[in-house]
């Protein structure tokens, strides 16, 4: 995909930039504290956009990235001890550089959560195939404590999830040839809205309560295709990716909102 942000953007660049994101002019200009018009006129521009629009979209090609679960494939590159040595202390083992690939960032997300807090895992940070960063280390650890509320971190997803549920519990699939009277719909709405309930109190619990019940997890997206209706697939898959992820690792050992002993 061409990088866009590397020149001086034209109307149609910008409005491909966007695509590339998948956002609508809507959301876009939601993003970026403008109007919907405002994005349209951008993008309908003959020439160059205005240089803080390049500047503003670059910056947020930065977020859009780390939010983005399915951002890959991406390198988890972290030291196996500390970076920084004592000049005046004994010199311990020099820290070994450790490199872990993953097809998307919600799996690394997942990994830096499963290992934080470890004497093992230091100075953790994630790149793109190109080199260019996603993550860092401070960045990361709002991710770890539970502070970056928009990370793809299974936490939020949940989180996420449910409120997507909620959102369209009023657009289910009907079975059967007779129309459903206003009292069963109402009561099909209600029964859509307590799964999405359900996927809150679990994250509720915190990061080690969920990983622990990924079958309730799994038994709730069943329910919900029972009823007639389904979370979106790409966050579905990336909760199924970070359980994965957690499943094949030690238990998390986080301290900070989303996470409970």
């Amino acid at each position: 995909m061409i990088n866009y942000l590397r020149m001086r953007m034209v109307g149609s660049e910008f409005k491909a930039w966007r695509e590339s994101h998948s956002l609508t002019q809507n959301q876009l200009a939601e993003r970026m504290k403008v109007t919907r018009t405002t994005i349209q006129n951008w993008e309908a521009m003959p020439g160059a956009v205005p240089t803080a629009v390049n500047m503003a979209a670059s910056f947020l090609d930065s977020r859009l990235k780390q939010e983005n679960s399915m951002q890959g494939p991406v390198t988890l590159i972290y030291s196996d001890g500390p970076m920084f040595v004592e000049p005046y202390g004994p010199r311990p083992r020099p820290a070994t550089m450790q490199q872990e690939a993953y097809p998307s960032n919600v799996m690394a997300l997942a990994r830096v959560q499963a290992l934080w807090g470890r004497d093992s895992f230091c100075n953790p940070f994630i790149i793109e195939k190109d080199g260019a960063p996603i993550w860092n280390t401070v960045e990361l650890g709002r991710v770890a404590n539970g502070t970056d509320t928009d990370a793809p971190s299974l936490i939020n997803l949940l989180r996420k999830t449910a409120q997507s549920v909620r959102e369209s519990a009023h657009l289910f699939v009907r079975s059967g040839a007779r129309s459903m009277t206003p009292d069963a719909t109402q009561q099909r709405q209600a029964e859509i809205q307590a799964q999405a309930d359900r996927l809150d109190k679990i994250a509720d619990a915190g990061l080690k309560a969920a990983v622990e019940r990924d079958d309730e997890i799994e038994a709730t997206f069943k329910c919900l295709r029972d009823l007639g209706t389904q979370a979106p697939n790409e966050l579905v898959f990336s909760i199924h990716h970070a359980l994965e992820i957690f499943s094949q690792s030690w238990a998390p050992r986080i301290e900070g909102p989303n996470f409970r002993p």
